[in-house]
């Protein structure tokens, strides 16, 4: 006969633990310190088992019935429920163990011998100021590509539109790190780089003044770099005469 919540709530602790039961190999267990804990009683492979659903009334009876259900399912799939939590487990503490700025100062640390130390520095400060604030205490393997656009937006609306595709550069480099390291599975900087307003690209004055030119050309003509000396060797120019 399946439990009530009166039954639970009525359950008085005794000498030694005892079982309510309910249905589906799922019980109560009332312990002499008065502490209830759910169990689901199930056979794996020829084996009996017990699976531990949590405590009541932190876990409450509908609940406990859903995570019965939920065990049912695996059971038909042929998959343990208690090695399927035991993955779960581990699955949450890695990604508390691997948020974005843990991953990030990793890279940082990793990839800072090879970089002027102005731009290690630079790139650092980058992070801390406009990106660990909103996304570093996130487990970088579950962040979504708006929790990652909303803070390079915020830079890109205040002006900043070359730091803003800088910092979404950056954070892809740390992302793909994750990936090699298999603690990512995703890049989204590649998703989002269409969403910021693009660089516009800065030409150089071009010099119109004839006297320039002539200066320009003379010393074009005078330099004697690798490139030109094969350029006249090409020319059949002979060491020394002018090109122009």
């Amino acid at each position: 006969m399946a439990l009530t919540n009166i039954e639970i709530t009525k359950a008085k602790p005794l000498d030694k633990a005892y079982k309510l039961s309910d249905s589906g190999g799922l019980y109560l267990l009332v312990n002499p310190n008065g502490s209830k804990l759910w169990r689901l009683k199930y056979r794996f492979l020829g084996k009996e088992k017990v699976l531990s659903l949590g405590q009541y009334p932190h876990v409450s009876l509908l609940e406990a019935r859903e995570a019965r259900d939920a065990a049912k399912k695996l059971l038909a799939k042929r998959e343990d429920p208690n090695v399927f939590k035991k993955e779960q487990l581990e699955d949450a503490k890695k990604a508390a163990a691997n948020t974005f700025e843990v991953v990030a100062r990793e890279w940082h640390n990793k990839f800072k011998v090879k970089w002027v130390t102005k731009n290690a520095a630079r790139n650092l400060s980058l992070l801390e100021n406009h990106i660990f604030p909103f996304i570093g205490k996130l487990a970088i393997s579950k962040i979504k590509g708006y929790q990652l656009l909303n803070p390079i937006q915020k830079i890109e609306a205040r002006g900043n539109n070359e730091t803003a595709h800088r910092a979404l550069q950056i954070c892809g480099q740390i992302l793909r790190y994750a990936i090699a390291t298999d603690r990512a599975s995703v890049d989204l900087s590649v998703a989002i780089r269409g969403s910021l307003t693009a660089v516009q690209s800065k030409n150089h004055a071009s010099i119109t003044d004839p006297k320039k030119i002539g200066v320009l050309l003379r010393v074009i003509d005078n330099y004697e770099g690798a490139y030109f000396k094969m350029l006249k060797c090409y020319l059949g120019l002979a060491p020394g005469q002018k090109m122009f």
